[in-house]
């Protein structure tokens, strides 16, 4: 290349540049300053039902003119307190300007719920932002089986007391206690620890659907029900209650005692007898019928309590013989034949199913 050539090049590239640089700096002093807004929905992804939830909307001016009559509107679902619009009205915004708003929505629906922050100005394009919500609900069930609904003094009774998570969260640290009432003692509570008549049990934590099982054996000296108090507690403030409510009944010992006075005895002669009753359980005895008859060897004499019929002595009913408790009754006979008289004394009551019978032999001469 000669040198006429190459100074001609050089002078091509120089115009071209010039040229170039002269037409971004026309484009850049044409192109108008506009602004330009952001909106962001901020808060937490999960709530309960019937919790609040505390939102935030923070709106920007990232352009380099201010944005005039800005407008943000929280566009809400029924799942988050019921469908609708709220306003914010936030006036102009300068350049890099930003506002932040502040809104209480609340869990209305379990399930997946989004709410839309759309900001607006009179000199700029509308933007949006959405925020998601998961409405969950803390559930636990709390259930008590009792082995049998009975049982009799001295004897355990089995209770299964059982914790479902039947709601939408993992349950952990969760506390169940039973205070047992007076009249009844701890014999076993497997993993729990006893602190008085406070029974607590540290449950695992809980995924929902799981349950968690802890045994419970009670046992009693006293007749009667006595309920418990059942309390489950799991941290935030869910708490479940129910009872445990052993009956502890007691059984009649029904003791009958019947002599006679003297043995043998001579043809003529009076023969002397005394019938003993005494309830020697742990439960009231109810509606005692009380008799004696005498064998063909002895006719009745008297009896102070007894009504006399044939070779049968009755006497009156008793509605109630308390534990502990003894009632006596006497009669004379006169012994009219000789041989083995077997006398007869007979006792019925409620809860046994049969007669209670006592004989009696006196030897007749």
């Amino acid at each position: 290349m000669d040198l006429r050539r190459f100074l001609r090049t050089c002078q091509s590239l120089v115009r071209g540049a010039f040229v170039a640089a002269f037409l971004q700096t026309s484009l850049s002093l044409a192109a108008p300053e506009l602004p330009e807004l952001s909106v962001e929905a901020e808060g937490s992804n999960s709530v309960a039902v019937g919790g609040d939830l505390p939102c935030t909307l923070v709106v920007r001016n990232t352009g380099k003119a201010a944005a005039k009559g800005v407008l943000v509107t929280d566009r809400v679902p029924a799942g988050l307190g019921g469908a609708r619009e709220i306003p914010f009205a936030v006036g102009d915004l300068a350049p890099g300007e930003s506002r932040t708003l502040r809104v209480t929505l609340k869990g209305a629906e379990r399930g997946r719920h989004c709410h839309v922050a759309v900001a607006t100005a009179s000199n700029a394009p509308t933007v949006q932002d959405e925020a998601c919500v998961t409405v969950v609900r803390p559930s636990l069930r709390l259930t008590v089986s009792q082995g049998a609904q009975e049982q009799v003094v001295g004897r355990d009774a089995r209770a299964l007391i059982s914790v479902v998570n039947d709601g939408d969260v993992l349950h952990e640290g969760m506390t169940l206690t039973v205070e047992v009432p007076e009249p009844v003692e701890v014999a076993s509570a497997p993993g729990a620890t006893v602190v008085g008549r406070v029974v607590t049990w540290t449950l695992a934590p809980l995924k929902p659907g799981a349950s968690s099982e802890v045994p419970l054996v009670m046992t009693s000296s006293r007749i009667g029900s006595w309920c418990g108090k059942v309390r489950v507690v799991a941290p935030g403030g869910l708490v479940g209650v129910a009872e445990v409510c052993p009956v502890w009944k007691g059984l009649g010992g029904l003791l009958v005692e019947f002599v006679d006075v003297a043995d043998p005895v001579p043809v003529g002669g009076e023969v002397g007898y005394s019938l003993h009753i005494r309830n020697q359980g742990t439960a009231d005895l109810t509606h005692l019928n009380v008799s004696v008859d005498l064998d063909a060897e002895t006719d009745p004499g008297s009896s102070p309590q007894g009504t006399i019929a044939g070779k049968k002595i009755k006497f009156p009913p008793l509605p109630k013989l308390e534990v502990g408790k003894s009632v006596s009754f006497s009669l004379t006979g006169k012994a009219v034949s000789a041989g083995n008289a077997y006398q007869k004394a007979t006792v019925t009551a409620d809860g046994f199913k049969d007669p209670v019978e006592e004989t009696e032999v006196t030897t007749v001469y």
